[in-house]
């Protein structure tokens, strides 16, 4: 929740909800969008995915997504972010249908499943015919600095079909490069900053294998983190 009120406050103009952004991020939860949405007046677009790994989902997850779905919209979700591959590093064409006729009337985002697609070329078609309006990708490649050639080859060949968003690894000091070699007028990024433990005593035991859990610390946004990097990518133009 802090993290989205440092989003507003640092001057984004949208905002994506998830959890777990240490696993790839994960659906939030009911009580965080709830609260999110009755205190952040921006656009809200929800994450859709239950669980970490890989994105070939069995028909039980995919009915929890689109449970996930709907209830997202009834707390007043402006869109969502979704997507989902076949085994064979394909877009799952079949889910990605599903997903976006469920959500008709909002905002749909493909995401960064597509940066483990094997054809690059063959999956934005497959993307924009699914009925997504905007893909977040980092270009194929570990961060969008480093894949931002491959985001300008991207929305030259969606050519207006749909939005491309970079997104993975955007700091303040590469923001203006990223805009630069891919040419993306939208950005997605996380401006996450380290916070120490709250506790005095440090944990007994890790209750996951993340290492923040071991010193139990965490991550989040803070609103000179956001503006930051705003700041440096309005500074291009």
């Amino acid at each position: 929740l802090s993290g989205a009120l440092a989003a507003r406050d640092g001057g984004a103009h949208r905002l994506e909800l998830c959890s777990s952004l240490s696993e790839g991020g994960l659906t939030p939860s009911a009580g965080l969008l709830r609260e999110v949405r009755r205190r952040v007046d921006l656009d809200l677009y929800v994450l859709l995915r239950p669980r970490a790994g890989d994105f070939v989902y069995d028909e039980l997850e995919r009915a929890t997504i689109l449970a996930d779905l709907q209830f997202a919209l009834e707390l007043g979700a402006d869109g969502v972010v979704a997507g989902a591959l076949t085994p064979d590093g394909s877009i799952d064409l079949e889910a990605a249908r599903r997903i976006r006729e469920a959500a008709s009337g909002v905002g749909a985002t493909f995401h960064r499943a597509f940066d483990q697609v094997h054809d690059a070329s063959a999956s934005l078609e497959a993307v924009i015919d699914a009925g997504f309006d905007r893909l977040l990708s980092s270009g194929l490649a570990p961060d969008a600095a480093t894949g931002a050639r491959t985001l300008s080859d991207l929305r030259r060949a969606a050519s207006g079909r749909l939005a491309i968003m970079p997104g993975g690894g955007i700091r303040a000091e590469n923001v203006t490069a990223v805009i630069a070699d891919s040419g993306c007028r939208e950005l997605h990024f996380s401006a996450r900053v380290s916070r120490p433990r709250r506790s005095i005593p440090p944990p007994r035991v890790p209750l996951s294998s993340a290492s923040a859990d071991i010193d139990g610390g965490w991550s989040e946004a803070t609103v000179e983190s956001v503006a930051q990097i705003i700041r440096a990518a309005r500074a291009r133009h």
